[in-house]
């Protein structure tokens, strides 16, 4: 992962809800995939129930931080990957996530 910009805020910790902004694209061609960031965050329970490469790649975040992250297919969609998005197969993705806020 790459921060992109540092939060100062409250770190985020497992069983929070994370109050995130989100987008994530194709590694390979940068295709957008799906995003909120132009919407009102979205909750997500930080559980070991998030993707795996998710639930590694937001651990130290902090409240205010950017982050990319990128996923292979083994720690993320998988094999088949996610073809409703528009994810074919064995296809890294890049997330960026912004963390807004913190609910325990």
């Amino acid at each position: 992962f790459v921060d992109l910009v540092e939060g100062d805020g409250d770190a985020l910790e497992l069983g929070d809800i994370a109050e995130i902004r989100f987008a994530y694209f194709r590694a390979d061609n940068g295709a957008l995939l799906e995003s909120n960031w132009s919407a009102q965050p979205f909750q997500v329970p930080y559980t070991e129930e998030l993707l795996p490469g998710l639930l590694e790649g937001m651990n130290g975040m902090t409240i205010g931080t950017e982050r990319a992250i990128t996923i292979p297919p083994n720690e993320g969609f998988g094999p088949d990957g996610n073809p409703q998005a528009g994810l074919p197969a064995d296809t890294d993705v890049v997330f960026r996530i912004e963390l807004v806020g913190i609910a325990s």
